[in-house]
């Protein structure tokens, strides 16, 4: 899951970001994971209730509804929403992550990448922690052809 692709041909968001008080940029800067990916880009400025202490960087005193990343009467109102947003991407890294090594134990398919982009293994390394060290599957066919064997040799 690579959310920075999602937005290919799209330059800035159209809210201003808390951290640099600036639209923040889509392309993935840096090396950056894909939740700090999505905590970047949803990471939202505030806006000024008051215009006595509102700040976007060093420009205090910013007109009331202007974007603000400091102050006493600077809002977060979208931040709960932002914090959701994350969370939301959060759980599905994690959903993706156990349906991929769920899989891979079953022995349906052996994923290409885990979210952490490592090498996967069939079994995961969880499952040959409990001296499994093949795929479900692997363990019904090894002990239908002992029951094949066993019959035969009847």
């Amino acid at each position: 899951l690579k959310p920075w692709e999602a937005n290919v041909g799209k330059q800035t968001t159209s809210w201003i970001l808390k951290t640099s008080g600036e639209a923040g940029l889509y392309s993935r800067q840096g090396t950056e994971t894909p939740k700090q990916y999505i905590s970047r880009i949803y990471d939202t400025a505030g806006v000024c209730l008051e215009s006595n202490s509102c700040c976007l960087n060093d420009n205090c005193n910013q007109p009331v509804t202007y974007p603000c990343n400091s102050g006493n009467d600077c809002d977060y109102s979208c931040s709960k929403v932002s914090e959701l947003i994350v969370s939301g991407y959060d759980a599905t890294l994690q959903a993706f992550d156990m349906e991929h090594k769920l899989t891979a134990d079953l022995g349906v398919k052996c994923p290409l990448q885990t979210v952490n982009y490592t090498v996967p293994a069939c079994p995961t390394a969880e499952f040959q922690q409990m001296d499994q060290n093949r795929t479900l599957v692997a363990l019904i066919q090894a002990y239908g052809n002992n029951i094949t064997k066993t019959s035969n040799d009847l």
